[in-house]
């Protein structure tokens, strides 16, 4: 089931959580929303200069690039902050053991430490994952270790690490 559709949650906070993460990508939205006005314009001065054909190509770039961009990235990241807040508020505190650990160098300065965990909810077992990129603290998470999570009652598929709790258990 997917949050936006969950019957535990009312109208009024889907709305509140919606616009919340739109105000928290206000700055990629404007900016995609400029290079399209930008096309835009560059596509009229095209059209008001009769020997400047090769702008309509410029500024359909333009347009194409922020329709993109908008249509492809930011919904997944609005879907991201929204769920996020759905079970900060909503959900269960419990506990996850830990089942694995690895990771995954994304290039010479960025490491990610990842962690997969699974928790039991009316007898079924749910699995989840989260990353980390402090060493010192992946290193002290060990395979059946305790992670404080979050879940969602009425989807318990949907479940967060509770990151102070975490950082506040493995000092």
């Amino acid at each position: 089931m997917s949050i936006s559709r969950a019957s535990g949650v009312p109208f009024s906070d889907k709305l509140r959580f919606g616009w919340q993460a739109v105000k928290q990508h206000r700055f990629l939205l404007s900016l995609m929303s400029l290079f399209f006005l930008i096309g835009l314009g560059i596509i009229w001065i095209a059209s008001a200069t009769d020997v400047a054909w090769f702008l309509y190509g410029f500024g359909g770039f333009f347009c194409l690039f922020a329709l993109v961009f908008i249509a492809v990235t930011i919904p997944s990241s609005l879907i991201h902050s929204y769920e996020k807040q759905v079970i900060a508020k909503y959900g269960r505190k419990d506990e996850g053991v830990v089942t694995d650990t690895y990771v995954e160098a994304l290039d010479a300065a960025v490491t990610l430490y990842y962690v997969d965990y699974e928790f039991a909810y009316k007898s079924t077992r749910q699995f989840g994952t989260f990353y980390l990129d402090d060493k010192a603290l992946a290193d002290r998470i060990a395979i059946g270790g305790k992670v404080p999570i979050k879940f969602l009652s009425f989807d318990p598929t949907q479940s967060d690490v509770r990151m102070r709790s975490l950082k506040g258990m493995y000092k």
